[in-house]
């Protein structure tokens, strides 16, 4: 007769012990401990790199704009007083007045807040605008910084020829 290992039914211990249970609580909870801020920082470089994306990719929307209704279109932007401070929006409009301000009666096609965690600061376009025209062509080059509370930077830049680049860098004079 075959008798299996462990013992019968009624004797066999299952489940964990309270000492076990509180022990690999207490190590998931050391663990969570450890990662959050390491999470978290992540999410925020994740969120900054995001929006520098959104800049650059509007910015290049805003020339083939320009392209294809044979018109000047900018990129206004409102800026922070600096990196330190979180907020600015930027908007994309026809310039039909080629004064590299969005007017009153002047068509909006894009308007965009930055994520609350993101700084847009630095604008170095002479009317606070980037601006393409007809051709694809800026009109002068500049840059536009982004940045986060990490503190993690990013440049946004456009040349004359309307080519926009992001430049990344942990320092804010690295850029």
């Amino acid at each position: 007769m075959n008798q299996r290992q462990g013992g019968s039914p009624a004797t066999r211990e299952t489940g964990f012990s309270l000492i076990e249970l509180v022990t690999t609580v207490a190590i998931v909870g050391i663990l969570l401990a450890i990662a959050t801020p390491f999470v978290a920082g992540m999410l925020r470089n994740a969120e900054l790199r995001g929006a520098a994306r959104i800049v650059a990719s509007t910015m290049q929307r805003a020339r083939s704009e320009a392209i294809t209704r044979k018109i000047n279109v900018g990129v206004e932007f409102t800026t922070t007083a600096g990196a330190a401070i979180m907020g600015g929006s930027f908007r994309v409009y026809l310039d039909s007045d080629d004064d590299g301000v969005c007017d009153v009666g002047e068509t909006v096609l894009e308007q965009t807040n930055v994520a609350p965690s993101v700084a847009l600061y630095g604008s170095t376009f002479a009317t606070g605008s980037a601006r393409y025209d007809s051709r694809g062509l800026a009109n002068g080059a500049g840059s536009i910084r982004l940045a986060n509370a990490t503190p993690l930077f990013y440049r946004i830049s456009v040349s004359t020829t309307g080519n926009v680049r992001i430049q990344k860098a942990s320092t804010e004079g690295a850029i």
